[in-house]
C-alpha cells in the first residue's frame, strides 16, 4: 500500500473548512512546493495570512536552512513516504526566526502519484513544556484510514467534545448539516458518546 492520500471525499469548501478546524497549522503545495492551501492554525503559527501566502514557494515563504534536500517536504516527496523534523527555524511573517516541529506527508491522485503534500506546522513548546509533554505532530493514518481522512475524524471529534457530543451545535461550528455529519461520523468511524444527542 502506498502512503498518502488517494482522494479528497469532499468538495474545495468543506475541505478547506475542515482544515480550519484542526488545531494543528497545516497546509498543502503542490509538486513546485506551491502552497495551495493555509488553515488558520498555520497563520497564527506563521503570522502570515493565508491570502499573501496562497500560490506562493513555501521556501521563498519560510526561508528556513533547512529549505532544499534536508526539507522534511522535499523528503515526502521524493520518497513518497512522510517526513519529521524539529526544532527547526522558519522566518514568521514579521521576518523573526520561530521554533517550530514539522511533519509532511505525499498527497497522491486516484493513480497512485504524488500530486503534492500536506505539513503539519506547530511551534515548539519552551523547555519547561517540552519536559512536560511531547509535540504532538504525528496525524498517523492507519492503512483503512488515510491521512485527511484521519485529519477529518479527529477535527470532527475535537469539534463534538467541545459541543458536548451535541451534533447539532457541533455541525453548525463545522458548517455542515447534521445529516452530513451524521454520515461522516458513520463513515469514520466517529461513535456518538453518552450524553450526546441530535439537539
Amino acid at each position: 500500500m502506498t502512503d498518502g492520500v488517494t482522494s479528497i471525499p469532499f468538495g474545495r469548501h468543506e475541505f478547506e473548512t475542515v482544515l480550519d478546524a484542526v488545531s494543528e497549522g497545516l497546509f498543502t503545495v503542490d509538486c513546485d512546493f506551491t502552497i495551495t492551501a493555509f488553515n488558520r492554525a498555520a497563520e497564527h503559527v506563521t503570522g502570515f495570512d493565508r491570502a499573501s501566502v496562497i500560490g506562493r514557494r513555501c521556501y521563498d515563504v519560510f526561508r528556513t536552512p533547512s529549505c532544499g534536500q534536508a526539507c522534511p517536504m522535499a523528503q515526502a516527496l521524493r520518497h513518497g513516504d512522510s517526513a519529521r523534523l524539529g526544532p527547526l527555524m522558519i522566518h514568521d511573517q514579521g521576518g523573526n526566526l520561530c521554533p517550530v516541529h514539522v511533519r509532511a506527508r505525499p498527497l497522491r491522485d486516484h493513480a497512485g502519484n504524488i500530486v503534492g503534500g500536506v505539513q503539519v506546522i506547530v511551534r515548539s513548546p519552551s523547555i519547561t513544556d517540552a519536559k512536560e509533554r511531547e509535540v504532538d505532530v504525528t496525524l498517523e493514518p492507519s492503512p483503512q484510514l488515510p491521512l485527511l481522512h484521519a485529519i477529518e475524524r479527529r477535527t470532527i471529534e475535537e469539534v463534538l467534545k467541545r459541543n458536548g457530543w451535541n451534533r447539532s451545535t457541533a455541525s453548525q461550528e463545522l458548517g455542515i448539516s447534521r445529516t452530513t455529519l451524521w454520515r461522516k461520523m458513520r463513515k469514520l468511524g466517529i461513535q456518538l458518546r453518552a450524553g450526546g444527542g441530535a439537539t
